[in-house]
This record gives structure tokens, sequence and C-alpha cells, in this order.
């Protein structure tokens, strides 16, 4: 049994069986002699207990039964661990082929119930052929235990009867058509059996409010204080009456009927039905129950209609790509001339999103800072993708600052110049190298970055330095100079 999650798997959730066969003599030595020692005593418990939910002279489906039922009989507690023991039992049962588990979703009542297939035991003959069975009981009882098993449910052939000796026997069977003939004038009757319509004709029954006393008591809790007022119903039919009309009226399946059931005050200090009570939360429940399929009537809608919106927006958005014209073509970048032509590389600035262009210029990761940035230009901004790969390719190539505060002016300044375009953005570039080449020698690429984009800081003015040409030699001087120094060098010392 293969479950994600194990609240998918409940108390709660309702069960029918199916089988098509009946357990005899010999399979009931099959199940204790070769399936036992696989899969345990509580798998094959299990088993017998599900082939007992229909009688044993009938085939097809069984009642819907609330799980609660089997964790009962089955001296399981309904906690997470309970869960875990009966999946575990269902899933050897499944793994040695005596169970198949089904998992359906009942749209009109939004709950998935389970549908447990069984299958009949093998024979003894059948058992010792397939192989995986042989083996594994092999592992469980040992060889000499396997091989005395099935001397003991295989009696052995006689030597008279080898296998050669019955081919060459002649074959006196008669065929059907030699002893019978059938009237093909009579008209045929539809004997193909319809268990699900039967299996549908329960479930209309049942959700209907015709409950017995068995199938409250059986799913009732044991634990309820309630419990003995509800064990009295046997005896009351009256009440017992009550209690199915109104789950008829207000639509209670049997879960629903034991939950309110259990609630306080639906019976008497005395064990007596309160009708009354009953019938108020009855109706509290059912109106609750329709609204809460309206809202989820509602909600579907609305996703519905989202989710078509969505897609309607997905088509309408998805930009045609967009030629560039050559007069409009940007330089590439050093980084990329050796990945991409000139026209290949504003194709890209013209119509990829700015995450590829980033990727583009960070060979590595881009780094976090950076892409957040763009984000927040993308989003509170509202740049075109085309404006923003250009303003990247301006940042990449002019080697600028990648921090906040300057991608930041640069975006309020484009945004403000109502640069919504390729073109626009491209030409604006221009415009500023212009105006930077015509008010600056070139000194520094700071400063005519600053120039480029509106900056009021001017420039701190060139201040001359003197600089003496390094010969490797000092000035000449003449010997009367020279002795003039050293005089006053003699001159001081005397004086210190």
């Amino acid at each position: 049994m293969k479950l994600t999650n194990g609240l998918d798997f409940t108390e709660h959730h309702r069960f029918i069986v199916f089988r098509d066969f009946s357990i005899g003599a010999m399979d009931e030595t099959v199940l204790q002699l070769l399936y036992q020692p696989m899969i345990g005593s509580g798998a094959v418990s299990l088993y017998r207990l599900l082939h007992r939910q229909l009688p044993a002279d009938r085939v097809g489906y069984s009642h819907w039964e609330a799980q609660r039922k089997l964790f009962l009989l089955m001296h399981m507690e309904p906690s997470d661990k309970g869960r875990r023991q009966l999946a575990d039992g269902a899933s050897r049962l499944e793994a040695v082929g005596l169970m198949q588990t089904r998992r359906m979703y009942m749209a009109d009542r939004d709950e998935f119930v389970y549908v447990y297939s069984l299958q009949a035991p093998l024979s003894p003959y059948e058992f010792f052929r397939n192989q995986h069975l042989a083996l594994l009981l092999q592992d469980k009882v040992g060889k000499q235990m396997l091989l005395s098993v099935r001397s003991e449910l295989c009696a052995p052939e006689p030597p008279e009867l080898s296998s050669s000796k019955l081919e060459e026997a002649e074959d006196l069977t008669v065929p059907f058509y030699e002893w019978f003939e059938l009237n093909l004038q009579a008209e045929e009757p539809d004997l193909t059996p319809a268990p699900a319509a039967a299996a549908k004709q329960q479930e209309q029954a049942f959700s209907t409010g015709e409950y017995r006393y068995a199938d409250i008591i059986m799913r009732f809790p044991r634990d309820s204080s309630n419990r003995p007022f509800v064990e009295r119903l046997e005896h009351r039919s009256k009440e017992l009456t009550a209690v199915n009309f109104i789950a008829r009226k207000y639509k209670l399946s049997l879960p629903d009927t034991c939950r309110l059931l259990d609630e306080d005050g639906i019976f008497s200090s005395a064990g007596e039905l309160q009708t009354e009570a009953l019938q108020a939360k009855a109706n509290s429940y059912y109106r609750q129950t329709v609204k809460r399929g309206q809202e989820r009537e509602r909600v579907l809608q609305r996703m519905e209609e989202r989710r078509d919106a969505q897609q309607q927006a997905s088509t309408d958005l998805a930009p045609a790509e967009k030629d560039v014209d050559e007069s409009y073509y940007l330089e590439v970048p050093e980084l990329l001339r050796d990945q991409c032509s000139i026209s290949q590389y504003n194709h890209m600035l013209r119509n990829s999103p700015h995450t590829e262009v980033l990727e583009r210029f960070f060979p590595g990761t881009v780094p976090s800072h950076v892409l957040n940035m763009f984000d927040m230009v993308d989003r509170n901004y509202k740049l075109q993708e085309e404006v923003i790969n250009v303003l990247i390719h301006y940042l990449k190539t002019e080697q600028l600052s990648w921090n906040k505060p300057f991608i930041d002016s640069i975006a309020a300044d484009w945004l403000g110049k109502q640069i919504d375009s390729y073109e626009k953005a491209v030409m604006h570039l221009r415009s500023r190298h212009k105006a930077g080449d015509n008010k600056s020698t070139g000194n520094g690429r700071g400063g005519s970055a600053r120039k480029r984009f509106g900056g009021n800081a001017q420039q701190k003015p060139k201040i001359p330095i003197i600089q003496h040409e390094t010969t490797g030699q000092g000035p000449e001087v003449s010997d009367e100079e020279l002795e003039r120094i050293l005089e006053k060098v003699r001159k001081r010392r005397t004086e210190s």
C-alpha cells in the first residue's frame, strides 16, 4: 500500500470489499501452512476479516463500511501507530498476491474511499511452481520444512501414472456441444453480473439514512460517554426510526450520524434520545455542509477563471521578437565578442529578459545583490526589459559602479525622461557620450561618467607640479662656496 501521507488512510475513510470466490478447507490449510509463515498472523487475520465482510455463500461487493470497524476488530488503536500496522498488513497481502488495493475519489461526497479486491490463495501445485513464493517460504521456514509441507499437501504421483504415459493415453472426454444443444431462437437474457450497480444501490441506501443498529454501534467510539445510550437503541425501535428519519432528512452519512450521536446533549441523563437537539445539530451540520459546498464551488470557479486569465495574459503578454535597426546597434563588449556577432548581441538586448543578460555578463553566478537591484528596478520603476538591458550594457562597458544608489539614480533619470524603448535608450547613451566628449578632455573615467548623468560637481582645478629632472649627479659647486659652507658648519659646531 503506497501511502505518502498517513492522514490519507484513517479510521474515518470508508472501504468496500470485492471477492469472487469463497475460502474452503484447502484454502484454509494453504493460508495456515504456506502464507502465514511468510506474511505473519496479523496479515492473515486481516485477510480473513475482509473475506467475512460477505457471507461465505455469496460473492461480489460488501456494504460500505468505515475503516474504524477494521481497527476495532483487529484490536488496533485508531492512531498513527495503528494506521501503520494496518497498512503494513495490507501491504504484505498485496505483495504475495492475496489482495489488490485501490483508492478512489468520490466527487459527490468529497472523500476518498478504498476498494479491497481479494484474490483466492494459490493451490499447492501453483504455489510451489511460483519460484518467488517458494524461495520466500524457504527463507522463512528452511528447506527441510518446505519439503515436509509440500509432501503433506501434495500427494505423490504413482509410478504407474508417469507424465509420459498420461500423454500417450486415449482422451475419452465428451465436448460440450456433443452432449448439449442450445435453442438459439430464444431471446438471450442478460446474465452479466452487475456488482458495480449493486454496490451503487447499497451506497445510495446508506446515503439516505437507512441505518441498522449494528451499523451504528460498529462505528461508534467505545470510550464515548454516550455509548451506553446508543446501545439501548437496539431495543428502542422508535428512537432508531427517528435517527434514520433525521439522517435521511438532512442527508447525513453513517459516520456523520455517529458523530452527532456522540455530541453532548443528544441524550438525557436518563438515556432518552433528545430528538429536537439531534435535529438542531443535524440542521446546523447540513447548513454548514451546503455552505462549504457552495464556497468550494466558488473557489473552484475563481481558480478556473484565474487560470484562464493567466493563460490568456501569458498569451497576450508574450512579446513577439523585435528586430533592431543597424543604426541603433551597440558594440559588443570584449567579454562576448567570441560568443556572438553584433546583430546577435543587439537582438539579445532587445528581446531577452534582464536575468539572461546578467548571466551573460557574469560568467559564474550572478551576485544576489545585483539580481535584487534589477528586480527592484523592474518591479518599482516599470522600465521595459530592453531598456534595462541597455542599462546593464552601459554599466558593464563603461565599468561603472554596481551599487544600489548609483543604479537608482540612473533608473530614476531614465524614467523621468520617458525612455521606454530600445531606440530611445540607445540615443540617450549616444547623446550623453557626445556631451561628455564636448565638455571633458577625457581625464578620468569617473569624471566623464558624472557629466553624462547630469552631475553638478565640478572637477578639481589642475595644480602644476614642478618636477626636477634627475640625471644621477648633483649641481656643480665652486671652491669658494664650498669653503664658505664648511666654515659655517664649523662655527655652528663650536657654538653648540
